[in-house]
C-alpha cells in the first residue's frame, strides 16, 4: 500500500517503527493484530503519518483481511474552492464527501477511503456559480493513471445554492467516475450514488456492494465499468 517504507520491530514487541524518507512514526502494541501470521493495522495510521502517498488514485485490497483501501489526491482550485459554506470551505466539503460516502461496510466489502489535497493531484475546479458537475477524461480514455479532471459547481443550474450535504454527495458521485464507474441507469436503486437520474437535491445517497465490485473490476481490467 505504501512504497519505500522500512520497518523496525522493537525487541520486546511493544512497538513497530515505520520510516519513509525523512518521516517516521510508531504504532503501539494495542494498534496492531496478527492474522494468519501477518501484522494488520488500521490504514488510517499510515495515512495520518505519510499522507495518501500518490499523485492521483490507488486502490489496495489486503490479501489477509480482504479489506479495501482507496487513496486519492486532489489539486483543488477554482473561484469556489475557498468559499465557506456552514463554516467549511467547498474544497474541504469535496474531500469530506468522498471520504464519508465511500467508506464503510458495503455487503461483504469493508472499505476505507482517504481523500487529501496535493499540488500534483487529480485536477478539481470548483466554480462559484451554477452548472452540472462532471468528470472529463483524456482522448486516451480512463485508466487509474488517468482518472480524469473534475468540475464542480457551488450552485445548481437554476442558481440555487447547494447545501453542504448536496455538494458532498455530488463530489462522491463524480469520484465514482474517477474510480472508473459509469452512471447507473435511471431504473437503478433509488439513492445509489452512481444513479444517472438521481436528483442532486436529495438528502441521502449510498454506495452499494455492486459499486465496490465495479471499482475492483475497473482496477483489475483497467477499463471503465458501465451498467445499462
Amino acid at each position: 500500500m505504501f512504497k519505500n517504507v522500512s520497518v523496525t520491530f522493537c525487541p520486546d514487541n511493544t512497538w513497530i517503527r515505520f520510516d519513509s524518507w525523512s518521516q517516521h512514526f510508531y504504532i503501539q502494541r494495542d494498534q496492531w493484530s496478527i492474522v494468519d501470521g501477518r501484522y494488520v493495522a488500521d490504514a488510517g495510521l499510515f495515512i495520518d503519518a505519510f499522507g495518501v502517498n500518490t499523485n492521483n488514485l490507488r486502490i489496495f485490497q489486503c490479501t489477509t483481511t480482504s479489506n479495501i483501501v482507496i487513496k486519492a489526491a486532489f489539486n483543488i482550485t477554482g473561484t469556489g474552492a475557498d468559499l465557506m459554506l456552514d463554516g467549511v470551505t467547498f474544497g474541504d466539503l469535496f474531500l469530506q464527501g468522498i471520504e464519508e460516502v465511500w467508506s464503510g461496510s458495503f455487503g461483504d466489502y469493508n472499505v476505507s477511503t482517504f481523500a487529501r489535497s496535493a499540488s500534483r493531484g487529480i485536477s478539481v475546479n470548483i466554480v462559484d456559480g451554477g452548472g452540472v458537475s462532471s468528470v472529463s477524461h483524456s482522448i486516451w480514455g480512463w485508466r487509474h493513471s488517468r482518472p480524469g479532471s473534475v468540475t464542480m459547481y457551488t450552485h445548481f443550474s437554476d442558481e440555487t445554492l447547494r447545501t453542504a450535504q448536496q455538494f458532498m454527495f455530488t463530489a462522491a458521485h463524480e469520484f465514482g467516475h474517477n474510480l472508473g464507474i459509469g452512471d447507473h441507469p435511471s431504473h437503478a436503486a433509488a439513492g445509489n450514488i452512481m444513479r444517472w437520474a438521481a436528483d442532486g437535491r436529495n438528502t441521502h445517497h449510498f454506495v452499494s456492494a455492486e459499486n465496490i465490485s465495479d471499482v475492483l473490476e475497473s482496477a483489475r481490467r483497467q477499463r471503465r465499468q458501465a451498467r445499462w
